[in-house]
């Protein structure tokens, strides 16, 4: 919903202003963009939110499956599925959303990963469509 991404643009900017945290900076800037491309018309007003129902499955586009994320991602299934939580049998009603528990640098420590290629990884994930 439109107020609940514009929050998060307020809350992560000013994370950002006070820790200087980059991945927070990262997040305002995909949080805009996110709003841009599918929240605003191209008469320049805003939608105040999305239809979650997909093939009238309610949050459809928005869940994912253990076997299709291994399918979508292949070797960096299990990086990724670390990153965001993901199980075998689902985090929520049997199916995955991504949810982050740690921040980057928490994150980065348990996995062995060093944060240049993650950071080189990572945005292949975030593309729409």
């Amino acid at each position: 919903m439109l107020y609940d991404n514009s929050q998060l643009v307020s809350i992560y900017s000013r994370a950002f202003q006070v820790s200087k945290k980059e991945e927070y900076k990262t997040v305002v800037y995909k949080t805009l963009e996110f709003i841009e491309r599918e929240l605003t018309s191209r008469e320049g007003g805003f939608y105040s939110s999305l239809d979650a129902d997909s093939d009238g499955i309610e949050g459809k586009f928005y869940v994912w499956d253990h076997p299709e994320i291994k399918t979508l991602l292949g070797d960096e299934a299990a990086l990724f599925s670390d990153f965001y939580n993901i199980l075998p049998e689902g985090n929520w009603e049997a199916t995955n959303v991504l949810h982050r528990t740690r921040d980057l640098e928490s994150f980065l420590k348990n996995s062995g990963v060093n944060q240049k290629d993650f950071m080189m990884i990572m945005p292949n994930w975030l593309k729409p469509g």
